[in-house]
Order: C-alpha cells, then structure tokens, then sequence
C-alpha cells in the first residue's frame, strides 16, 4: 500500500510539474482532481491500491474536498478522513461539519 502511494505521488507530481511547464501556472483543483481521477481509473485493473482526499481552493476562493477509492470513483464531499485513523477522527468530524457548508463558518474552526 505504501509503494502504492508513493508511485502514485510521483506520476502525479512529474504530470503537475509538465502541465505546470507547459501552460506557465499551477493548475486548478479542477484540473487536479480530474488528472487523479484518470490516473486511478487507467489503473482500474491493477489499481493503486490507496484512498486519495484531494483538498484544496476553487477558483472563486471556496474550499473544496474531493475524495477517491482505488479505481477512481469521485465524489465531492464537505470533508473527509482516511487511513487507519478514520474510525477515530470522523466522528469529531461529523460533530463539527454535520449540516454546514464548506463557507467561513466550516474553516473558521481550522487554524491555519
């Protein structure tokens, strides 16, 4: 699982530093979330076998949260947690976020 990642991480970070070549800016959470749903959906039949929680800032300044099981499927969600430590911190999550939207009130409860 861990090599998994790693790989993952570095296909997407040499394909982020060509589009970041090629175009002369940083691409878009859009654009981001869409290279790591085709990366993990070419590799459906031998997938990476990790969940990715893409976060980040829209266009418009909005916080996004995008989350991925190993072929790709994706869905926008107003927060996530994975990895072993998901039975514990979701339910502090869903205590905090339940019923509110990704707006100052959601991260005004993130010291960043």
């Amino acid at each position: 699982m861990y090599a998994d990642l790693l790989a993952l991480r570095k296909h997407l970070k040499a394909r982020i530093t060509m589009y970041e070549f090629d175009n002369g800016k940083q691409p878009s959470i859009d654009a981001i979330s869409y290279l790591v749903q085709q990366t993990l959906y070419s590799k459906r039949f031998f997938p990476y076998y990790c969940w990715v929680v893409l976060a980040g800032l829209d266009d418009a300044g909005k916080g996004v949260v995008v989350e991925y099981d190993p072929v790709g499927t994706v869905e926008k969600v107003g927060y996530s947690a994975k990895g072993s430590a998901n039975e514990l911190i979701n339910p502090a999550l869903d205590t905090i976020f339940k019923g509110k939207s990704l707006h100052e009130e959601v991260f005004s409860h993130i010291n960043i």
